[in-house]
């Protein structure tokens, strides 16, 4: 099932990037992991980066936080280890999609191959502009 079409933002230009399922994935393989700790609200939840084929996609797993409006997932370039609550930097990150729930599993497909150049997972309020969560990626 479709639920929404992700974008990349680059110089406040919107272009399609990818979409949001439901679904069990099938022939995957776990490139980089992480868990979500929280900034700006109380955020949990693992991240997975799954290669499926020659695509990547997200998956977000028991992820809880506090509903908000207009909440993104982001895959983001740089270490945010010592992240305050606005990472917005233009050029930094990709918007996979909008999260509509607060809790449960999500799935994001991501169209830039190119991962190794993201290392972090953010789930971003735009509305007041703040980062509810990050997980850093690992192997």
């Amino acid at each position: 099932m479709l639920l929404s079409v992700a974008a990349v933002l680059t110089g406040g230009a919107l272009a399609q990037a990818g979409t949001t399922t439901t679904g069990t994935l099938i022939g995957y393989q776990t490139a980089l992991q992480g868990q979500f700790r929280s900034l700006g609200a109380p955020t949990g939840g693992r991240v997975s980066l799954i290669k499926s084929g020659k695509n990547y996609v997200l998956k977000i797993s028991g992820l809880k936080t506090q509903p908000a409006p207009d909440l993104k997932v982001w895959l983001y370039k740089g270490d945010l280890a010592g992240a305050s609550l606005n990472v917005e930097v233009p050029g930094r990150y990709l918007v996979l999609g909008t999260v509509k729930r607060f809790d449960g599993d999500f799935t994001f497909s991501i169209v830039d191959n190119d991962i190794s150049k993201y290392s972090s997972v953010v789930l971003w309020c735009n509305q007041v502009k703040t980062a509810f969560g990050i997980a850093l990626l690992s192997e």
